[in-house]
């Protein structure tokens, strides 16, 4: 301050009509104070600079610090509750043992699928076992809360033991499980407006109806069923994106199977005791390999008709070779049959590989047959000259034939038979005496074998081993040749009329439900005050009023339990076992009045399985039952349907 008030001193001091002396003096005093000025500016300057951080090690840390901060959500209230999810979304307010809007229209619930593996396909018991995760997409508004930026909230599996989740199971599984490692693999999440999307992990192993008749070079359809125990008036199940509702990863392979193709189908399901349901389909189609069944099965079959056919170029005297070769090739096509027939169900129609088999197998016992017949020719020819000639009976152990042949001793010679064992026992001596005497008798003869080697010629085409077999080895090349194409052709008609006849069955399993169409009106039903959501089922039921440990009227007349049952699926049969696997619906039918309540339109409600556990129930068992069980996946297949 003391500065600029000299400044403005120096500045205006006029003396009469021009500048005074003392204006030198003030400019230089001026432009010393712009020096230390100056001065002061820079040394401040320099004292800021040099208290700023350093760029070093600590630099990256400053500058993560700093991008992390922009990365923050908005504030929101939701996201950072101080009290529980219960408060939050007012579980303890409602009755989540009913759906939601209960008394109104059917809530839609939509549903998609991924597959993530096709684990594996069994032909002996006629199943396969999927994993897949399983969403549910529905509104609830009961589960409304306030948020400012309308974003949503995730849980994990706890809070779903706590409110209502559509029910759906798979309809003729054998075994199914929700993955629990490391933790039960479900996921929920929570909308502002009470929209809930409803995720889990699922593994399930179902039936999968095969038709084997051109195994190996079928084609199998089978299919995974979704259904739910509420029917079309109260839930109404639909694919959420259409065909789009089911994705498949890419890398899913079999080593047997080409997948083809996945779809999506949905139709009407009618039990005659309950209702409609709503059914959803996975489809898909698998065609097998065949380069596996050529290696192991048809390859091996035609080498083993192939090396039969060589026993006709061997000589029909090698008894043991043509015999020994023989039952080996019959003993190994047993074995591929056996073998083939292991690894697939016992079915009673006739398959593709059957056909082969069979037909190969026919061909080996055909040349096992031939050989008999050239053996059994060849006795009758060999016991004929013997008795043109009985003088040579005895004198050596080989012979020559009219060909010019040597034959082995055979089974008719004196040698072999036992009553003649004394003739056997005779010295050389006597056996060159007698060779000697049958040179000299068939010089004399000449003219009567010529007589008998034109007659002798005359049937060696009937009595020529040799002939017999390359006339064989030629019929069964052509008899092959034939039987194979007709084979052929026999298998695509077998396929054909096993197709035309299953048309029936086709037909019957698809009038079992209407085809549920997009836009069919949603049936209705008027509301009812005492199905308000603000009323729970203990208060509405009086379940605390009464002790269900008891049956009803307890100390009166017996209750009358009546039982229906469907039977859904007969697993399997065990003749090892002496047991048979079967699932199948028990539906129990009596009267509590400890349940009734009061209502204006005289219709039933619908609860899940946690209101079984409170009220009583008939203890119901399987007498002579080695294992039962309920099945639980999505949640517990039980439900309780209260009339007025």
């Amino acid at each position: 301050m003391q500065i600029v008030r000299c400044l403005n001193r120096s500045a205006f001091y006029p003396s009469g009509g021009g500048w005074t002396e003392g204006t030198g003096s003030a400019d230089s005093q001026s432009m010393l104070y712009f020096a230390k000025l100056i001065v002061l500016i820079l040394c401040g300057v320099l004292l800021g600079e040099s208290r700023k951080p350093r760029k070093g090690r600590w630099t990256a840390e400053a500058q993560v610090q700093k991008i992390s901060y922009s990365y923050k959500k908005n504030y929101d209230m939701t996201k950072t509750w101080p009290g529980s999810s219960k408060r939050l979304l007012r579980v303890e307010d409602h009755d989540f043992s009913m759906r939601p809007a209960f008394g109104g229209p059917a809530i839609p619930v939509g549903v998609d699928v991924q597959v993530e593996n096709l684990d594996s396909i069994s032909e002996v018991n006629m199943d396969f076992t999927m994993t897949l995760y399983l969403r549910h997409y529905w509104k609830d508004e009961r589960l409304s809360f306030p948020s400012r930026t309308n974003r949503s909230m995730t849980f994990d599996g706890r809070l779903v033991k706590k409110i209502w989740v559509p029910d759906i199971f798979f309809v003729h599984s054998k075994r199914s499980f929700i993955h629990d490692t490391t933790t039960d693999n479900i996921m929920l999440r929570v909308f502002p407006d009470g929209h809930v999307l409803y995720s889990t992990r699922i593994t399930v192993t179902a039936m999968c109806n095969m038709d084997f008749s051109r195994f190996p070079l079928d084609s199998q359809t089978c299919s995974l069923e979704l259904e739910n125990a509420y029917t079309d008036e109260d839930l109404m199940l639909y694919w959420k994106n259409g065909t789009e509702s089911l994705k498949t990863d890419e890398k899913i392979s079999l080593s047997q199977f080409l997948i083809q193709k996945f779809h999506t189908t949905s139709r009407l399901a009618f039990y005659s005791s309950t209702g409609r349901y709503n059914r959803l389909y996975i489809n898909f189609i698998l065609r097998r390999h065949i380069f596996f069944f050529l290696l192991q099965t048809y390859f091996p079959a035609t080498l083993m008709v192939m090396l039969s056919w060589v026993s006709f170029w061997i000589d029909h005297r090698a008894v043991p070779a043509r015999v020994s070769l023989g039952i080996t090739i019959v003993l190994t096509m047993s074995t591929i049959i056996t073998g083939v027939n292991a690894s697939m169900p016992g079915v009673s129609y006739i398959k593709a590989v059957d056909i082969y088999l069979w037909v190969s197998f026919v061909f080996v016992f055909l040349s096992v047959i031939e050989y008999a017949a050239v053996n059994y020719l060849a006795t009758v020819q060999e016991r004929k000259e013997q008795e043109k000639f009985p003088c040579m009976g005895g004198i050596s152990t080989k012979g020559m034939t009219i060909d010019g042949i040597y034959s082995e001793l055979d089974a008719g010679s004196p040698e072999g038979d036992p009553k003649n064992q004394m003739v056997s026992e005779v010295t050389e001596e006597d056996k060159q005496e007698k060779m000697v005497i049958h040179l000299t008798m068939s010089n004399e003869s000449n003219s009567s074998k010529k007589k008998g080697l034109k007659e002798h010629v005359s049937l060696r085409i009937i009595q020529n081993t040799h002939a017999i077999d390359k006339y064989s080895s030629i019929f069964l090349l052509f008899c092959g040749w034939v039987l194979f194409g007709e084979c052929k052709a026999n298998g695509k008609e077998i396929h054909e009329v096993y197709k035309k006849g299953s048309q029936p069955q086709r037909q019957r399993r698809e009038t079992h439900g209407a085809t549920h169409k997009q836009g069919s009106p949603i049936l209705k039903r008027s509301p009812d005050i005492t199905k308000s959501p603000l009323i729970k089922s203990e208060q509405l039921l009086k379940i605390d009023d009464h002790d269900f440990s008891m049956r009803p009227g307890f100390g009166g007349p017996s209750i009358p339990v009546g039982v229906d049952v469907q039977v859904e699926s007969l697993d399997s049969i065990s003749e090892v076992d002496m047991d048979f696997t079967m699932t199948l619906y028990l539906r129990h039918y009596w009267k509590d009045e400890r349940l009734s309540f009061p209502s204006t339109n005289n219709q039933s409600m619908t609860f899940d399985g946690r209101l079984v556990k409170k009220i009583w129930v008939p203890d119901m068992f399987f007498v002579h039952s080695k294992r039962s069980f309920i099945h639980d996946t999505t949640t517990d297949n039980g439900h309780c349907n209260s009339n007025v």
